[in-house]
């Protein structure tokens, strides 16, 4: 099984948006996705989509380029430069943040753990929270 190109059609599912039809084939039906700098936890192909559902609401142009994929066994770590224009809308715990056209280029990681059957059963990804408001204007 190759995790490599399993990992890298998770990005390209993401940039060209089909991440919403292709979620219930990527994603194992109990996989866990966790937002490390927030601790949010999702479950599903659903939790997946609504998490990435963030990010695309917020940054509608973000693009993933990879810097570089880890393969360990089972588990990929993916280090991934992000980059768009803050021109949607931020959902907070606290309300919504309306964009100010601001550019994004921000380095994150993401850890998958994949089954068997090729699915994701563990999706973590991890960011400089502090820069990413910074950058965002907020």
């Amino acid at each position: 099984m190759d995790v490599k190109g399993l990992a890298q059609a998770g990005v390209d599912a993401f940039n060209d948006r089909s991440f919403r039809e292709k979620a219930k084939d990527m994603m194992d039906p109990n996989v866990v996705i966790l937002d490390a700098p927030t601790s949010q936890e999702l479950r599903g192909p659903d939790g997946y989509v609504q998490y990435s559902e963030g990010f695309v609401n917020a940054i509608p142009d973000l693009k993933g380029t990879v810097i570089e994929h880890k393969v360990s066994g089972n588990k990929v770590t993916s280090r991934v430069r992000g980059q768009g224009k803050f021109t949607g809308t931020l959902a907070t715990p606290t309300g919504t943040v309306t964009g100010n056209g601001n550019p994004v280029d921000i380095e994150y990681q993401i850890d998958q753990e994949f089954n068997d059957e090729g699915k994701v059963v563990r999706f973590v990804v991890d960011y400089d929270m502090q820069d990413f408001m910074r950058q965002l204007g907020t």
